[in-house]
This record gives C-alpha cells, sequence and structure tokens, in this order.
C-alpha cells in the first residue's frame, strides 16, 4: 500500500500500543485453516480506529500463503473476536516451524507487523512487535476503506434492526434443549476412541477418505469435526463421513498410507449443536419463511404408533429376492440396513438354508449376526 520504511521500534509486549490481541489459536479443516482470536483496544479517551490489512503464512518450505479474509476494522473502545480464513485448495500448508504476520493500519498513522512462530503441535508463539510509519498517500488510502467498512456496518446494523429475529415458544424450547446437550457432551471434554484396520478408499484432490471399525459402538453426526493421531505419529485433521455401529468413514487432510493399523479419534460433537443452535435463534420471518413453517408443523408430524407399523424399505427388499438373484440395499446410517440383512438371514434359516455372509469389515458380519442371536435367544 505504499508504506515509508521508517521504523519505529521492535518489541515483544504490546507496550506503547493503543491494543493487544491474545495468542491465535489455529482451528483446522480437511480443506482449510482458521485462526481465532480477541482484538482488545487498551488506550480510553483516544479515538484510534485499527484495520487489519492481511494476514500472510510463510511455511517451513519458504511457500507464501495470504489469508482469504477480507480487511477487518476494529473500531475504538470494543473488544472483538476475528476469526482469519486461509484456503488450502492444491497447496497444503505446512504449519510447524513457520511464521506468521498480521499487518495492522492504525488511524494514528502507524502500521504495526505481529509476527509468530508455530511449533510442531501448530501452538503460536509471540516472535516480535514492529511499529512503522504510514506515508501519506498510503494513509489516504487507509482512510478511504475505513470509511468503506464503517458506512457498511452503519447500513448492516439498520438492516439488523428493521429485520424482526423470530423467536416463538419452541424456538426457545429448542434452544434450551440442545444447551443442556452442548453442556452434557462438554463434561466429556472430547473423548479419545481408538479405531482400528483402517484402509484408504479414496483421494481426491488432497482429501483421503479412511474407512475404520471401532472397538465400541459410536455414533457419530456427519461432518462433525475429528483430529487423529496414528501410533506411528501422523497427525491428520477431517471430518465424519458417516457412522453407524462399529463402523466409522473419515475425510482427512493427511495421507496416513493405503492402511492404518491402529489410531485414536478425538472428537468434540458439540461444536454442530453450537452451530445448529446460533443458527436456529437467528432465523427471520421475512427470510426463512420454509424453515420456520417446518418447526411450527414439525410437532404435528409427530405419532405415537409403534415403529414396527410405520412401512418402510425391508418388504421392497424380500419381493425383489423372489424375483433376482442379486439386490443392492442402500440407506443412510440408521435406515435399518443391518436389520433388513438379519431378517433375510433369518428367513433363510427357517428354510433349513446355508448361509454365506461377508463383507469388506468385520463389523459389519457382527452387526448380522448380533440381530441373528438376538433372535435365536428370543425363539
Amino acid at each position: 500500500m505504499g508504506y515509508t520504511e521508517d521504523k519505529i521500534g521492535t518489541n515483544r509486549t504490546f507496550q506503547g500500543l493503543h491494543f493487544k490481541v491474545t495468542i491465535p489459536e489455529i482451528v483446522e479443516f480437511p480443506n482449510r485453516l482458521e485462526l481465532h482470536y480477541s482484538f482488545i483496544y487498551t488506550q480510553t479517551g483516544v479515538k484510534i480506529d485499527t484495520l487489519l490489512e492481511k494476514c500472510e503464512i510463510k511455511d517451513r518450505l519458504n511457500h507464501l500463503q495470504a489469508s482469504f479474509t477480507e480487511h477487518i476494522l476494529f473500531t475504538q473502545g470494543k473488544r472483538e473476536k476475528a476469526v482469519i480464513n486461509f484456503e488450502q485448495g492444491n497447496k497444503k500448508i505446512f504449519l510447524a516451524d513457520s511464521k506468521i504476520e498480521f499487518t495492522y493500519l492504525c488511524s494514528n498513522k502507524k502500521r504495526v507487523i505481529i509476527s509468530y512462530m508455530v511449533d510442531y503441535s501448530h501452538n503460536l508463539m509471540l516472535k516480535e512487535i514492529s511499529s512503522y510509519g504510514i506515508a501519506d498517500i498510503a494513509y489516504s488510502k487507509m482512510l478511504a476503506i475505513m470509511n468503506g467498512l464503517n458506512n457498511t456496518s452503519r447500513k448492516a446494523e439498520k438492516d439488523e434492526e428493521d429485520t424482526e429475529v423470530y423467536s416463538a415458544t419452541v424456538i426457545q424450547e429448542y434452544s434450551d434443549a440442545l444447551r443442556h446437550e452442548i453442556l452434557f457432551l462438554k463434561q466429556g471434554k472430547g473423548k479419545k476412541y481408538k479405531i482400528v484396520n483402517g484402509v484408504k478408499i479414496n483421494m481426491d484432490k488432497g482429501i483421503f477418505t479412511y474407512l475404520f471399525e471401532l472397538e465400541t459402538e459410536l455414533h457419530l453426526p456427519d461432518d462433525a469435526p475429528v483430529v487423529v493421531d496414528t501410533t506411528n505419529g501422523i497427525h491428520a485433521v477431517g471430518t465424519v463421513l458417516t457412522c453407524e455401529d462399529f463402523q466409522i468413514i473419515l475425510l482427512v487432510d493427511s495421507d496416513m498410507g493405503e492402511s492404518v493399523f491402529a489410531a485414536y479419534l478425538m472428537v468434540e460433537p458439540w461444536k454442530l449443536l453450537e452451530a445448529l443452535n446460533e443458527h436456529i435463534t437467528s432465523l427471520k420471518p421475512n427470510i426463512n419463511r420454509l424453515a420456520i413453517k417446518l418447526i411450527e408443523e414439525g410437532p404435528r408430524l409427530a405419532t405415537n404408533r409403534e415403529l414396527e407399523k410405520i412401512p418402510k424399505g425391508q418388504e421392497e427388499v424380500f419381493n425383489q429376492l423372489k424375483h433376482n438373484d442379486i439386490v443392492a440395499v442402500w440407506g443412510p446410517p440408521g435406515t435399518g440396513k443391518t436389520y433388513t440383512m438379519s431378517q433375510i438371514a433369518i428367513n433363510y434359516l427357517r428354510q433349513g438354508k446355508t448361509i454365506l455372509i461377508v463383507s469388506h469389515s468385520n463389523v459389519s458380519v457382527d452387526g448380522v449376526i448380533k440381530k441373528w442371536w438376538i433372535w435365536l435367544v428370543r425363539r
């Protein structure tokens, strides 16, 4: 932006500045990473606005990656949380031993650069804080950006005031229930689960798909954020593609090899619930009409009938088996695929036939055998 090269000073503290920031925390996703931190004004009585111009990462291979986030304006007197996005794309960012720089432009004609180093656990450590002067031309451009952001912010605040938030009793009840569930899950503080017999089943654009068996039965929501640490030291971040009974499929950002003997899965299942709660408590009647209609009519769609009496796809599977040698059964988690397979097996057993059950994982066979065994015990 055309700064002067007049260096005012270098320090490792925020002494002499009108603000300070918390040490950013790195949050990793399969195709991006985020830096979360708080910006805090420490001087009162002096009006100095501050603009985050850019944030850059230079990794240990000297690859320079600029943030995807546009300018952020921090107005005087406010403590604000900031999130900086980096899109990984085809270029993976090697965080360990990298350098991260935040560049701030201040209305008191200062440019402040805060530098951090990233250790091998992906934690940030403050390296130095440098201050520079800003040339008049660059200062004018900076003020123009600040004015534009101020106008946009005022318009957004006015639109927010003019837009009523939907706050029906059912929304409040749902939000309360979500908060209770979030609190309960957080008591587990992010559990670790052992996963075994991992197999890589796909690779696409730097995202690796792995199928694992679980030592304990686990049900995680799709898209739940996870961290995987293998027993041979590979660290990967990703999300749940699907999880059912003793089997889980993960999308991760690191290649862990063609097979993984054992690894540990770290999950924070409350993250999705927090996002859901934030979303449902910000519904607008003039925007989210369909969502609100579904919420209001949802209770009327409930039924007290026994689940066995609700029509399912099992009958169609049995009909297809009468006329076809091969029948494919597909459905999302929890729709009864394993139950249907067990019922087919039981039906053939009643006819005195021999059954062979095979699968790409033992847990799938175990699920059918378990339901089959329950039937035998109840005879």
